[in-house]
Protein backbone atom coordinates (compact mmCIF):
# COMPACT_ATOMS: atom_id res chain seq x y z
CA UNK A 1 0.00 0.00 0.00
CA UNK A 2 3.01 2.04 0.92
CA UNK A 3 4.38 1.48 -2.64
CA UNK A 4 1.81 2.47 -4.26
CA UNK A 5 0.69 5.93 -2.09
CA UNK A 6 4.75 6.67 -2.86
CA UNK A 7 4.36 5.23 -7.05
CA UNK A 8 1.58 7.58 -7.07
CA UNK A 9 3.05 10.95 -5.66
CA UNK A 10 6.06 9.71 -7.69
CA UNK A 11 3.49 10.36 -10.98
CA UNK A 12 2.16 13.52 -9.80
CA UNK A 13 5.93 15.01 -9.10
CA UNK A 14 6.78 14.14 -12.20
CA UNK A 15 3.79 15.98 -13.97
CA UNK A 16 4.35 18.63 -12.01
CA UNK A 17 8.15 19.12 -13.27
CA UNK A 18 7.36 18.74 -16.88
CA UNK A 19 4.77 20.98 -16.40
CA UNK A 20 7.43 23.63 -15.12
CA UNK A 21 9.95 22.46 -17.47
CA UNK A 22 7.28 23.88 -20.17
CA UNK A 23 6.59 27.28 -18.30
CA UNK A 24 10.03 27.88 -17.86
CA UNK A 25 11.40 26.98 -21.30
CA UNK A 26 8.47 28.23 -23.09
CA UNK A 27 7.40 25.08 -25.01
CA UNK A 28 4.11 23.16 -25.24
CA UNK A 29 2.61 20.42 -27.13
CA UNK A 30 0.36 21.89 -30.22
CA UNK A 31 -2.30 19.32 -31.42
CA UNK A 32 -3.91 19.80 -35.14
CA UNK A 33 -6.07 18.22 -37.62
CA UNK A 34 -4.39 16.51 -40.55
CA UNK A 35 -6.42 17.66 -43.91
CA UNK A 36 -5.76 16.37 -47.16
CA UNK A 37 -7.25 17.57 -50.51
CA UNK A 38 -9.31 14.86 -51.81
CA UNK A 39 -10.46 13.98 -55.16
CA UNK A 40 -12.61 11.12 -54.51
CA UNK A 41 -15.76 11.05 -56.16
CA UNK A 42 -14.92 13.64 -58.30
CA UNK A 43 -16.27 12.22 -61.98
CA UNK A 44 -13.48 10.58 -64.27
CA UNK A 45 -10.86 11.02 -61.69
CA UNK A 46 -9.76 7.21 -60.62
CA UNK A 47 -8.02 6.57 -57.32
CA UNK A 48 -4.96 4.86 -58.09
CA UNK A 49 -3.50 4.08 -54.46
CA UNK A 50 -4.84 3.94 -50.92
CA UNK A 51 -2.62 3.97 -48.30
CA UNK A 52 -1.93 5.21 -44.68
CA UNK A 53 0.36 8.24 -44.19
CA UNK A 54 3.37 7.81 -42.17
CA UNK A 55 4.11 10.99 -40.65
CA UNK A 56 6.61 10.81 -37.21
CA UNK A 57 3.97 12.51 -35.35
CA UNK A 58 0.69 11.85 -36.94
CA UNK A 59 -1.66 9.73 -35.03
CA UNK A 60 -5.48 8.34 -35.13
CA UNK A 61 -5.25 8.09 -39.19
CA UNK A 62 -6.76 5.79 -41.88
CA UNK A 63 -6.12 4.92 -44.93
CA UNK A 64 -6.75 7.29 -47.54
CA UNK A 65 -6.51 7.92 -51.29
CA UNK A 66 -3.04 9.44 -52.20
CA UNK A 67 -3.08 9.06 -55.70
CA UNK A 68 -5.29 9.77 -58.39
CA UNK A 69 -5.68 9.88 -62.23
CA UNK A 70 -7.55 12.16 -64.91
CA UNK A 71 -7.40 10.72 -68.62
CA UNK A 72 -8.16 13.03 -71.20
CA UNK A 73 -7.94 12.90 -74.74
CA UNK A 74 -4.04 13.72 -75.71
CA UNK A 75 -2.87 13.30 -71.98
CA UNK A 76 -3.37 12.04 -68.30
CA UNK A 77 -3.17 14.35 -65.03
CA UNK A 78 -1.99 12.37 -61.67
CA UNK A 79 -2.39 14.00 -58.59
CA UNK A 80 -0.47 13.15 -55.47
CA UNK A 81 -0.45 14.10 -52.07
CA UNK A 82 2.80 14.06 -50.57
CA UNK A 83 4.01 11.57 -47.81
CA UNK A 84 6.80 13.82 -46.32
CA UNK A 85 4.83 16.88 -44.93
CA UNK A 86 2.09 17.71 -43.09
CA UNK A 87 0.41 20.83 -45.27
CA UNK A 88 -2.24 20.36 -47.31
CA UNK A 89 -1.16 19.69 -50.78
CA UNK A 90 -1.40 18.25 -54.11
CA UNK A 91 1.34 17.89 -56.56
CA UNK A 92 -0.21 17.39 -60.17
CA UNK A 93 1.75 16.20 -63.40
CA UNK A 94 1.28 15.51 -67.28
CA UNK A 95 2.26 13.07 -69.38
CA UNK A 96 1.40 12.65 -72.86
CA UNK A 97 -0.38 10.03 -74.05
CA UNK A 98 1.39 9.88 -77.89
CA UNK A 99 5.01 9.53 -78.59
CA UNK A 100 6.59 12.97 -78.79
CA UNK A 101 4.03 15.28 -77.45
CA UNK A 102 4.96 17.21 -74.85
CA UNK A 103 2.87 18.91 -72.68
CA UNK A 104 3.32 21.67 -69.97
CA UNK A 105 0.90 23.21 -66.96
CA UNK A 106 0.77 26.54 -65.80
CA UNK A 107 -1.71 28.84 -63.55
CA UNK A 108 -0.57 31.47 -65.10
CA UNK A 109 -3.84 34.24 -65.88
CA UNK A 110 -6.18 31.86 -63.90
CA UNK A 111 -8.46 34.03 -60.90
CA UNK A 112 -6.95 32.82 -57.59
CA UNK A 113 -8.81 31.31 -55.63
CA UNK A 114 -8.66 32.43 -52.54
CA UNK A 115 -7.90 29.10 -49.96
CA UNK A 116 -5.28 27.53 -53.12
CA UNK A 117 -1.71 28.89 -54.14
CA UNK A 118 -0.04 27.11 -56.92
CA UNK A 119 4.06 26.85 -57.26
CA UNK A 120 5.84 25.72 -59.93
CA UNK A 121 7.48 22.15 -58.93
CA UNK A 122 9.53 21.56 -61.50
CA UNK A 123 11.79 23.20 -63.99
CA UNK A 124 10.42 21.24 -67.16
CA UNK A 125 6.95 22.52 -66.04
CA UNK A 126 5.41 19.39 -66.21
CA UNK A 127 4.01 19.57 -62.48
CA UNK A 128 2.43 22.13 -60.39
CA UNK A 129 2.49 22.03 -56.56
CA UNK A 130 -1.38 23.20 -55.47
CA UNK A 131 -1.55 23.67 -51.49
CA UNK A 132 -4.47 24.56 -49.99
CA UNK A 133 -4.69 27.74 -47.46
CA UNK A 134 -6.86 28.30 -44.73
CA UNK A 135 -9.07 31.08 -44.84
CA UNK A 136 -12.30 32.21 -43.29
CA UNK A 137 -15.22 29.75 -43.25
CA UNK A 138 -16.96 32.88 -44.29
CA UNK A 139 -15.14 32.75 -47.61
CA UNK A 140 -15.03 29.75 -47.95
CA UNK A 141 -18.58 29.24 -48.25
CA UNK A 142 -18.64 31.72 -51.00
CA UNK A 143 -15.72 30.52 -53.32
CA UNK A 144 -15.74 27.08 -54.55
CA UNK A 145 -13.25 24.87 -54.29
CA UNK A 146 -11.65 23.97 -57.32
CA UNK A 147 -7.97 23.94 -58.84
CA UNK A 148 -7.48 25.62 -62.21
CA UNK A 149 -4.64 25.68 -64.62
CA UNK A 150 -3.80 25.76 -68.39
CA UNK A 151 -2.59 23.13 -70.02
CA UNK A 152 -0.08 23.62 -73.45
CA UNK A 153 1.78 21.97 -75.93
CA UNK A 154 5.05 22.26 -76.95
CA UNK A 155 4.94 24.95 -78.96
CA UNK A 156 2.99 27.62 -76.28
CA UNK A 157 -0.03 26.52 -77.81
CA UNK A 158 -3.07 26.15 -75.34
CA UNK A 159 -5.01 22.95 -75.57
CA UNK A 160 -7.18 23.25 -72.69
CA UNK A 161 -8.54 25.00 -69.09
CA UNK A 162 -8.62 22.72 -66.40
CA UNK A 163 -11.16 23.27 -63.97
CA UNK A 164 -11.06 20.17 -60.69
CA UNK A 165 -13.29 20.39 -57.96
CA UNK A 166 -12.09 19.24 -54.32
CA UNK A 167 -12.52 18.60 -51.62
CA UNK A 168 -10.85 19.24 -47.81
CA UNK A 169 -11.11 16.13 -45.67
CA UNK A 170 -10.00 15.35 -42.35
CA UNK A 171 -7.68 12.41 -41.09
CA UNK A 172 -5.84 11.79 -37.76
CA UNK A 173 -4.12 14.43 -35.46
CA UNK A 174 -0.42 15.18 -34.96
CA UNK A 175 1.25 17.51 -32.67
CA UNK A 176 4.20 20.33 -33.04
CA UNK A 177 6.43 21.62 -30.09
CA UNK A 178 5.16 25.19 -30.17
CA UNK A 179 6.14 27.78 -27.85
CA UNK A 180 4.30 29.26 -25.37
Amino acid sequence: MFLKLVQHKKNEYVLLILFLLFTIVGCAPSFHRYEYISLESIDNINVIKRTKIKLKDLFLNKTIPVQYSLARNLYTLNFEIPSNTYATSLIISIKSNKMGNNFSITDQDFRKNPCASYQKNSVEAKKLEVAWVECRKERRKKEPSIIEFKVFDKVGKLISEEVIPYKIKQNGFYYLIDGI
